[in-house]
């Protein structure tokens, strides 16, 4: 069952190369690249990439401001890419501020083998940072697929805020946006229900309920009984996001 997120709650009970120096600076001010991404994908350890000549991606770090170089280098060992060294694809520096879709251009990859990669950005002030974290994957058949097939993964979050609102009612803050629901555990003295108002909006402090264009709001009525139990919202699904 998927869900845009309920980022806001409101419960309430109703009753290969070696890099050379002449480019790197050991005055590194900038911080590294973060969130890397194959194929578009962040967690690469759970799909194979069935692209030989993939698309690289990265988050520039604020610090920069901007992008004005990158080097990318992608290696056949962890004991390779730990010396910032690209036996299979050294980018070199290259001028541009594309931080997604960079085709491989190394190297061909072969299929059923493991990879890692790295790069590392020159800011606006031409500044070199660091190399970011390596990432691997590892590449795979292709067979009738067009492009690698992502995966969905399934994260635990707490709260970033909880605040009373009053004897009865809470206003919670997952401070994130996501496909989602709520799980929680709840004593009841008396079976009861409760009402649980999710939205992507706030109005104030409060949950914008008149929520407009793609804005979602739903008001969810949940049954408890007496005694500690576990519960789960019965989010009503979102024809948006449960197509094929």
């Amino acid at each position: 069952m998927n869900f845009y997120l309920c980022l806001f709650f409101v419960l309430s009970s109703m009753h290969g190369q070696t890099v050379t120096t002449d480019y790197y600076s050991a005055e590194v001010q900038t911080a590294a690249p973060h969130n890397l991404t194959v194929e578009f994908i962040r967690n690469t350890s759970t799909v194979l990439i069935l692209d030989t000549l993939p698309e690289y991606g990265w988050v520039v770090p604020q610090s920069a401001k901007s992008q004005l170089y990158y080097q990318i280098i992608v290696a056949s060992s962890e004991e390779i890419i730990n010396k910032n060294i690209g036996d299979v694809w050294d980018s070199k520096k290259v001028k541009g501020n594309h931080s997604s879709n960079i085709t491989h251009k190394g190297i061909e990859l072969k299929q059923g083998e493991t990879y890692f990669w790295k790069v590392r950005i020159w800011d606006s002030k031409k500044k070199p940072s660091g190399f970011s974290k390596y990432q691997t994957f590892k590449t795979g058949v292709n067979s009738k697929t067009i492009t690698t097939p992502n995966s969905f993964l399934i994260d635990s979050i707490k709260p970033k805020l909880i605040r009373e609102i009053s004897k009865s009612s809470y206003f919670i803050d997952f401070g994130k946006a996501a496909f989602a629901n709520m799980s929680f555990e709840y004593e009841a003295k008396k079976n009861d229900t409760l009402i649980v108002r999710i939205g992507e909006q706030l109005e104030g402090q409060n949950i914008n309920r008149n929520r407009q264009g793609t804005i979602r709001y739903q008001q969810i009525k949940v049954p408890v009984k007496t005694g500690k139990h576990n519960y789960i919202l019965p989010i009503t699904p979102d024809k948006r996001n449960t197509k094929e």
